[in-house]
């Protein structure tokens, strides 16, 4: 993991891409709520002749506590990360709130974005009162749940394993703040 220092956060992502073609628009993969760099398949992460950065957002994976108390504030990361990188046009793609981070920086710095990606996300995002309360609650019994309703019965166990250990990683407070922030964001106006 590599690591950067933003003001008074640090930072860490993951960069990928050998032989890269400089008229392509860098990458950047956001990961969702509970999630780190790793939520990205390897297919993604290892595009050909693209210059790929998978960040771990505040208080995920390897990047330090604290986490963002809102998308915007995740947004501003993103920005200072694609300054600090001097990054001046980029693909941007999320995931669930990783999404919901790139929909508020394109809103806000749509003319920093060569593309954007969002998956399992929109402009307003539901989150279910038994999830919140079960992260407060029942962290392990959530992280269960939640790996239940992301797979497929067909996954392979290992796949659903690897899921659960990354949740379980997570400090349940700021993977708590995440869904309140993704609850929270609603730009459908």
């Amino acid at each position: 993991m590599e690591s950067i220092v933003l003001g008074n956060r640090a930072l860490s992502y993951r960069s990928y891409g050998r032989h890269v073609d400089t008229n392509r628009p860098p990458l950047v993969l956001l990961h969702g709520a509970g999630g780190n760099h790793l939520v990205w398949p390897p297919q993604v992460r290892h595009l050909p002749n693209t210059a790929i950065y998978a960040l771990d957002l505040p208080g995920h994976g390897a990047s330090p506590n604290p986490a963002c108390a809102n998308i915007s504030a995740y947004s501003e990361v993103v920005r200072d990360f694609a300054d600090a990188l001097e990054l001046p046009w980029f693909v941007l793609a999320g995931h669930s709130m990783g999404g919901a981070i790139a929909l508020d920086f394109a809103l806000a710095y749509e003319h920093r974005l060569a593309g954007i990606v969002v998956v399992g996300a929109g402009a307003r995002m539901k989150v279910s009162p038994t999830l919140l309360d079960g992260i407060v609650n029942d962290f392990l019994g959530t992280t269960e749940m939640i790996v239940d309703y992301s797979y497929d019965a067909a996954t392979p166990a290992d796949e659903k394993e690897i899921y659960l250990r990354h949740l379980r990683e997570n400090d349940p407070a700021a993977m708590y703040n995440d869904f309140v922030a993704v609850e929270s964001y609603d730009v459908r106006d």
